[in-house]
């Protein structure tokens, strides 16, 4: 094929070409592929605890709280969070794009930790919100042979446990115990951070943005 027709083809499918076939690919979800950033905005404006802090990033809300309020606080934040102020989360086009098009022909896992219901308080369901999340962003994953899932774990420690025995081919994370975890497996592991978290750690690839994300999977596979 010239390469001018090659070039035409990506061009009009409006996506990169991708060459991995029967690969599984995983990735976190909460602060990785839903970026929480305006729905904690919102909610920390709206909490009279939170009038002194000028800076709601995630680390510096939860520090703060759990300095001052101690850690059920942040456990009371993070059950409206990932409730009913989940509507306000995004999900970057771009992951939606290379998610659907890893799906085409490789199989897309999205795994969290995330419990049914908060430790503390009100038993709202916390996985529900997330599934329609995903469903209004375009990726379809309540079908049974859907090649994108969605596994839910009660813990770090059974969602580290069940990477053990996926045999993923790359996995994305924001949270880096989790990927210090699977270190001495073979899997090829993506930190998901920002500048103020990043750090220089072997074998762990640091991605700011779902375009770097995307640009890295695209020529490595």
């Amino acid at each position: 094929m010239p390469d001018n027709l090659l070039i035409y083809q990506k061009r009009k499918l409006s996506m990169p070409y991708l060459q991995s076939t029967d690969k599984t690919f995983g990735f976190d979800i909460d602060n990785t592929l839903i970026n929480y950033s305006q729905s904690l905005t919102r909610l920390a404006r709206l909490d009279p605890r939170l009038y002194p802090l000028k800076d709601f990033r995630k680390q510096n809300v939860k520090r703060f709280l759990i300095e001052n309020y101690g850690e059920e606080s942040w456990t009371e934040i993070q059950a409206s969070l990932y409730t009913e102020y989940v509507q306000y989360s995004k999900i970057s086009p771009i992951a939606v794009r290379l998610l659907s098009n890893l799906s085409l022909n490789n199989k897309v896992l999205l795994l969290s930790h995330k419990s049914k219901h908060p430790i503390k308080g009100v038993k709202k369901d916390m996985r529900l919100p997330v599934l329609e999340k995903l469903l209004s962003s375009g990726l379809d994953v309540t079908k049974r042979d859907s090649r994108i899932q969605v596994q839910f774990f009660e813990t770090k420690t059974e969602k580290i446990e069940a990477i053990h025995e996926l045999n993923l081919d790359f996995f994305l994370d924001d949270l880096l115990d989790i990927l210090l975890a699977l270190r001495k497996k073979e899997t090829l592991l993506g930190w998901f951070c920002d500048s103020d978290t990043s750090e220089d750690i072997w074998n762990i690839i640091q991605f700011r943005d779902w375009r770097e994300v995307s640009s890295f999977v695209y020529k490595r596979f």
